[in-house]
């Protein structure tokens, strides 16, 4: 006869020799694994994967990007950059009549530019939402606003 180890079916042990128990369900062997051939875990694999992409990340964009901040803060003349930890360029641009300017001119665009599209944004979507019925007509107009008209 068969043991019980659990409550459930599946926790149902075999009996010794012959066909499985009444109730109980026939286990599948496990695939052989070739000789030779090595089996990476999930997260090993994960990181190969990503580890390219990284790599080229960090030397086209990260480094650069350091390189450029640190040189940011030294001295320079019409010859050449000399090392110093200077916040004279940052005061520079950041105190000049023509940097606010330009600052306001952009925040003013963009809050322009982000009102203008909340407005339409949530009318179309309302008009798509309440007074379209057909999910083919929805998805048609859905697709038509996604084209690019330029």
């Amino acid at each position: 006869m068969t043991v019980a180890t659990g409550a459930a079916e599946a926790d149902r042990v075999r009996p010794t020799g012959g066909a499985p128990a009444k109730g109980t369900t026939k286990m599948a062997a496990a695939p052989a694994r070739k000789p030779g051939r090595a089996r990476f875990p999930a997260w090993a694999i994960s990181w190969l994967q990503v580890g390219p992409l990284t790599l080229v990340l960090i030397s086209m964009f990260l480094l650069p990007a350091l390189v450029f901040v640190v040189v940011s803060f030294f001295d320079y003349d019409r010859t050449g950059i000399y090392p110093a930890l200077l916040l004279d360029s940052y005061r520079e641009v950041l105190t000049s009549a023509s940097t606010v300017r330009v600052y306001a001119s952009t925040f003013r665009f963009a809050l322009i530019v982000w009102a203008i599209t909340l407005v339409l944004g949530f009318s179309i979507a309302y008009f798509l939402i309440f007074h379209v019925r057909s999910p083919t007509m929805r998805a048609v107009l859905f697709i038509c606003r996604n084209l690019d008209l330029t």
